[in-house]
């Protein structure tokens, strides 16, 4: 019998496999991460209870270096394939990826890591660089110069995260270098949404909105927020850095984020949740950077916790659940259409960013209260996204291709 062009698909998708979590990165990582994003904070509101004996630097590693990475990992190892046109990685190797950050989540539990040592944080540090090295190779073998930085700003994510674990186990060591780790894991990250954020969202605007409004990116001002943000982040993760050069440096690089936003046309996103949550994600980017140079100079009304909160809740987060839901779509070949309850998913994101920032800053005393709503909220939009994507994540492409 001949096959029609029309039946093609159809065929494809007979002979794909049912199971294919293991075809592209974004698909376990992403799906890994939603689950991570609920668990974790559904231990980190049990402990503010008192049912779980997890400290604050528990939470601050987990989020950063546990939920994040593997959301970075996802996204970076899929586009990568895009940048550079190389092969993507394979399923072993994938898999390994995919065990090593599992492992590390694993190992970190207080319990097990007490009784493993050195040898829990060796297995969580691998990750980082096992990451740079599976991005960084086929960047530098194709000579992909506009995306060098990228795996330099993972080594830097893995520097900080080794910081992190020395001032664990030696306390004050981290400090008597200077450099505050769990900020600079989130600030390393930030950075990163700078660069990769600022060049996808005016970019799937422009596409979306053709014929319907214009989107003017600059190169001059691209450069100039990127500069800017390394060094204003850079200089905050400093912990001997005098209050009056953090606040400037931030300053500078709020204005200069803001001046780079001013092309997107964000106005014209509204109708398109697809669209304005990666906005409204840099946009807290801003909001961060403005209340960093507002806590450097004024530590007793901006305490310097709600800065790093609106750079991970509002600016890491919101941009997540943005990328993770338009990524998920697109490479596995469905319409860029939010599915059934995502919508639910973005306001709960939204409003869990503005309660974690603004109920400690318009009421400082009602701090626990903050807690428990933004941690609810988070727990409803991740929650939703690893229910509503779940399928998505795990099947074949409708079209039979790989993806």
């Amino acid at each position: 019998m001949t096959l029609r062009t029309s039946d093609a698909p159809l065929a494809a998708r007979a002979s794909a496999p049912r199971w294919c979590v293991l075809g592209f990165g974004f698909r376990p990582f992403f799906l890994a991460a939603s689950i991570a994003a609920v668990a974790l904070m559904l231990a980190w509101l049990a402990a503010l209870r008192g049912v779980l004996a997890l400290d604050v630097a528990w939470h601050a590693h987990e989020m950063t270096f546990g939920f994040a990475t593997a959301v970075i990992a996802g996204f970076l190892l899929t586009a990568v394939q895009n940048w550079t046109s190389a092969e993507r990685l394979g399923p072993a190797p994938l898999a390994a990826l995919v065990a090593l950050w599992a492992t590390g989540r694993v190992a970190q539990w207080p319990a097990l890591a007490d009784l493993a040592g050195s040898a829990a944080s060796a297995l969580d540090l691998a990750f980082l660089p096992a990451l740079a090295l599976a991005i960084g190779a086929p960047i530098l073998r194709t000579r992909n110069r506009r995306n060098y930085g990228v795996p330099v700003i993972l080594l830097a994510l893995a520097a900080a995260h080794a910081l992190q674990h020395a001032g664990l186990a030696v306390p004050g060591w981290v400090t008597a270098l200077g450099v505050l780790a769990p900020t600079a894991g989130v600030h390393a990250i930030v950075l990163l949404v700078i660069v990769i954020g600022g060049r996808v969202t005016p970019a799937f605007t422009a596409n979306a909105l053709k014929g319907t409004a214009v989107v003017r990116a600059s190169d001059a001002r691209d450069v100039a927020a990127i500069a800017s943000g390394a060094l204003a982040l850079t200089v905050a993760s400093l912990a001997a850095a005098p209050p009056v050069l953090v606040a400037g440096a931030a300053a500078l690089a709020a204005l200069l984020n803001a001046a780079r936003m001013v092309g997107w046309a964000t106005r014209a996103t509204r109708r398109d949740p697809l669209l304005w949550i990666l906005h409204a994600g840099y946009a807290w980017i801003v909001a961060g950077l403005a209340l960093t140079a507002l806590a450097a100079l004024a530590p007793g009304r901006v305490a310097p916790t709600v800065a790093l909160h609106a750079f991970a809740v509002g600016a890491i987060a919101t941009m997540i659940l943005g990328m993770i839901s338009r990524v998920a779509l697109g490479h596995t070949g469905r319409p860029l259409v939010l599915p059934r309850g995502m919508r639910v998913a973005f306001a709960a994101i939204v409003l869990a960013s503005l309660a974690r920032v603004a109920i400690p800053l318009l009421a400082p005393t009602a701090m626990a209260l903050a807690w428990e709503i933004a941690g609810a909220l988070w727990c409803l939009a991740f929650g939703l996204y690893a229910i509503v994507y779940f399928a998505i994540l795990v099947s074949p492409r409708p079209d039979g291709r790989p993806g």
